[in-house]
């Protein structure tokens, strides 16, 4: 559920926000990631098997409490956004990236640089489809564009020379007459560049 969280101690967080596609999400300060860990295990579960976060169940009963209680424990966690379309949490007013808090919870920190969603659907947080990555790995590991032309990233029409074009990067790679030669030289270039088996297919 979302649009109503109440706590009645709040851990005091020296986060920082960032835009991401048009929201403000916060982050942790690194000297807090142990005890911000610690609360989110107080408050949320996480199931592996779903990539559900789900509100704990809140103790002892205040007012604020069984108001929680009654409209949120037990319930899923965070709305998919409408342009990221990540799962995002708020908590203590703040907004947080679902799968960041899951892979906290999982393994008692962050990775050091980013989280791929393995099969491009940023909304499913199932640890199997969740990985630590450098930037070079996560750009690796991209959808196509719905836009795309030719239907496989790195192949191109080119107008003049009528032929398909296939690029890597910023490398050039050749012209073809056929459509398939081209394909089969940007796939045989991505294995040798490393590429994840699913950079260039749809989300």
């Amino acid at each position: 559920m979302v649009g109503f969280f109440y706590i009645c101690n709040k851990l005091p967080l020296n986060g920082w926000l960032f835009l991401w596609g048009g929201e403000m999400i916060s982050d942790v300060d690194h000297s807090d990631i142990p005890e911000f860990c610690k609360y989110l295990k107080r408050i949320l579960s996480y199931n592996p098997s779903t990539g559900n976060l789900r509100w704990k169940e809140r103790l002892p009963l205040s007012r604020g409490d069984k108001i929680f209680n009654g409209r949120c424990a037990g319930n899923v966690a965070g709305s998919v956004g409408k342009v990221n379309k990540y799962v995002r949490v708020t908590i203590d007013d703040k907004l947080y990236l679902a799968h960041r808090l899951a892979w906290l919870m999982v393994y008692g920190e962050f990775p050091k640089e980013h989280i791929d969603h393995i099969n491009h659907d940023r909304a499913d947080n199932r640890l199997s489809n969740l990985r630590s990555v450098t930037r070079k790995e996560n750009q690796r590991n991209q959808s196509i564009s719905s836009n795309s032309k030719s239907g496989v990233m790195g192949v191109y029409w080119h107008v003049k020379s009528k032929a398909w074009e296939a690029h890597i990067g910023s490398q050039y790679i050749g012209r073809y007459q056929q459509k398939c030669d081209a394909v089969a030289a940007r796939k045989e270039a991505e294995r040798k560049h490393g590429y994840h088996p699913n950079h260039g297919c749809l989300a």
